[in-house]
């Protein structure tokens, strides 16, 4: 594989979300994205996750040499775009 780039995010349990999770319609989840490339740069796999925050935990295992990489981890802001008259 050339690289894997992981999304964390958070959605609120729809009814089969939460019937599946055992939780409540509207409990937040954690959201998983993971798309994983080939050598070549074209995307290979796509997995979605959804996990309960009262029974899950997402853990990183970052070498020490790539610690202060930008690129190990950063966190990206989605402000919504007003419409100006």
């Amino acid at each position: 594989m050339g690289r894997v780039v992981h999304e964390i995010t958070a959605e609120l349990a729809d009814p089969l979300r939460a019937r599946l999770l055992h939780c409540s319609i509207g409990a937040p989840l954690i959201r998983g994205n993971r798309l994983v490339y080939d050598q070549d740069g074209s995307p290979v796999e796509h997995l979605s996750g959804f996990l309960s925050p009262d029974r899950s935990r997402i853990l990183m295992d970052i070498p020490a040499k790539d610690i202060d990489d930008a690129h190990s981890i950063y966190i990206a802001h989605d402000i919504p775009r007003t419409a100006h008259p």
